[in-house]
């Protein structure tokens, strides 16, 4: 069985836009609170007025990165403690540690399949 995310807001923070919708849009139907951006900046204008459950962040963005989204995001008082799940397909081993190091909640490996990013997200929400 699918783990379901109704009533968890989701951030998702993804560069490759097809990416981003696949995510976006599995994530929906498993009915989580979602909205997606492509890029670090949008990220925190959309943070400036809406206070997500949680936030899937891809480590490596264009124009940017996601230890320096992190970073700014901790920076804002209202989002010091909101779980933030890095998603990449970098090496695994040192990008996770490095990631977990960082401050990030957890850390996923790309490609993967929607029911672990939904149990990812389910076991931070339910953590916070």
């Amino acid at each position: 069985m699918r783990p379901g995310l109704e009533g968890i807001s989701i951030l998702v923070l993804e560069d490759d836009r097809d990416t981003m919708e696949l995510f976006a849009g599995s994530l929906r139907k498993l009915g989580g609170d979602v909205r997606a951006t492509s890029n670090a900046a949008a990220a925190l204008d959309i943070l400036a007025s809406w206070e997500p459950d949680v936030i899937l962040c891809d480590l490596h963005l264009a124009g940017s990165d996601g230890y320096a989204f992190l970073e700014s995001l901790r920076a804002l008082g209202a989002h010091r403690t909101t779980p933030v799940i890095a998603i990449s397909a970098s090496h695994p081993v040192i990008e996770r540690e490095r990631a977990l190091q960082a401050g990030f909640a957890d850390y996923v490996v790309k490609p993967t399949r929607i029911s672990e990013i939904a149990a990812v997200i389910t076991t931070c929400t339910t953590a916070a």
